[in-house]
């Protein structure tokens, strides 16, 4: 009698096993892998990108378009606040003014300064003569010497007189400003500088601006 050799129930397809195609796998061999791919999924064709380019190419387009329209809209509100704070300084308006120009009897007193003629509106242009003058004088040799004398005494003269003419002012308007303002009568000093500052200045460069014109009343005794 023939001796019955064992067999492996896992490769006998008597007992009802299927074969295995990869071992310890229990699934049957496929030449080209594809059943071996989750349900779904296709073969791309091309290499899978990096996480760090595909982020770039995903958001690299956005951000740069945002950081420049943000930029762009602050640059033109940054230039919208400085035109409307510069246009409120000109306007004496006091919710752009310094602590030095703010507050109705400072206003005042650049009226009174603005209402009167100054030495310092013609200050400028005299300097600027003066200087002209000085170096045409050093070309020319037969220039005598009072000349030289006389224009200086001039300028400095016209320089002194301006400062008396402002001292004398915020001298009056210590005394006017009790009268005007008797609820303010405590700021009634401390404005000669300020007399000074704005004498000396062109009228068309001060600021805030004008709103008098030579000979004309101060707005609040209007």
């Amino acid at each position: 009698m023939a001796k019955r050799i064992p067999t492996d129930p896992a490769r006998d397809p008597q007992h009802g096993a299927t074969p295995l195609g990869e071992e310890g796998t229990g699934r049957p061999a496929s030449g080209d892998g594809s059943s071996t791919r989750p349900r779904g999924q296709e073969k791309k064709g091309r290499p899978t990108p990096k996480r760090r380019e595909a982020e770039a190419a995903r958001r690299k387009p956005l951000v740069v378009t945002d950081r420049k329209a943000a930029k762009k809209a602050e640059r033109e509100e940054r230039a919208a606040e400085r035109a409307r704070v510069r246009q409120g300084m000109l306007d004496g308006d006091d919710r752009y003014l310094g602590a030095r120009d703010r507050g109705p009897v400072r206003a005042y007193v650049r009226d009174r300064v603005d209402g009167r003629f100054t030495v310092g509106e013609v200050m400028l242009p005299v300097l600027l003569l003066l200087l002209v003058g000085t170096v045409a004088m050093m070309f020319l040799p037969n220039v005598a010497p009072w000349v030289r004398t006389v224009v200086f005494v001039a300028v400095y003269g016209l320089l002194l007189y301006g400062l008396l003419d402002a001292a004398l002012l915020a001298r009056r308007l210590r005394a006017e400003i009790p009268r005007v303002f008797p609820k303010r009568a405590d700021e009634a000093s401390g404005h000669l500088t300020y007399v000074v500052l704005r004498s000396f200045q062109m009228r068309g460069a001060r600021t805030p601006r004008v709103r008098v014109s030579h000979g004309e009343q101060p707005l609040a005794l209007r």
